[in-house]
């Protein structure tokens, strides 16, 4: 394993190789896509590397919610969480990309951002889902995905949109007394 070198807050983090008995560094962590890519070995590599954690979702929101309030992250997405944990990472699940059975916009794509209530108030409910059913296994939650990429902004959504679809998120969170946190990533 090589070494690397984090900024974070104007300070520098060195992660050395890592061996088993040493403490973590939590300030450096893997932006990973383990349902993509290698769910059974991409745990193990960042955890080998010595990182705190990972930043990782279950799946695209369309691929747990496929009939509107019914969500299941299915077989691979449970071994995926269940690996993350087993090798001792932190988990921080992203709840992000759109979802057919709520887009307003036409013709759908899985990068359009919320811009209604109903759409806000349904990401809301699937990161209120993740909050309860994975309540031990994630750290906090962030609400869709580098939201000002335009990658990830297929359908022009504005600051505005998506601090609605944060507040409906947190607003929701709260309701329920999860032990989680709503944040976003953005992207520059």
């Amino acid at each position: 394993l090589y070494e690397f070198t984090t900024v974070r807050n104007g300070k520098f983090s060195i992660a050395r190789t890592w061996k088993e008995g040493m403490p973590r560094n939590n300030i450096f962590w893997f932006t990973t896509h383990f349902g993509l890519y290698d769910p059974e070995k991409g745990p193990e590599v960042a955890a080998r590397s010595g990182a705190g954690g990972v930043r990782d979702g279950l799946s695209e929101w369309s691929g747990v919610e496929r009939e509107k309030g019914v969500y299941d992250a299915g077989e691979k997405g449970n071994a995926i969480v269940e690996r993350v944990k087993n090798y001792g990472l932190d988990n921080l699940c992203i709840a992000s990309y759109g979802n057919p059975l709520y887009s307003a916009d036409s013709p759908f794509h899985k990068f359009n951002v919320p811009k209604t209530q109903a759409e806000y108030d349904a990401l809301a409910n699937y990161g209120a889902w993740i909050a309860k059913r994975y309540s031990n296994e994630f750290c906090g939650i962030e609400v869709w995905n580098e939201w000002n990429n335009g990658a990830f902004n297929y359908n022009g959504g504005t600051p505005e949109h998506y601090a609605e679809a944060l507040k409906a998120g947190g607003r929701r969170a709260f309701s329920m007394d999860a032990y989680c946190f709503f944040h976003t990533f953005l992207h520059n």
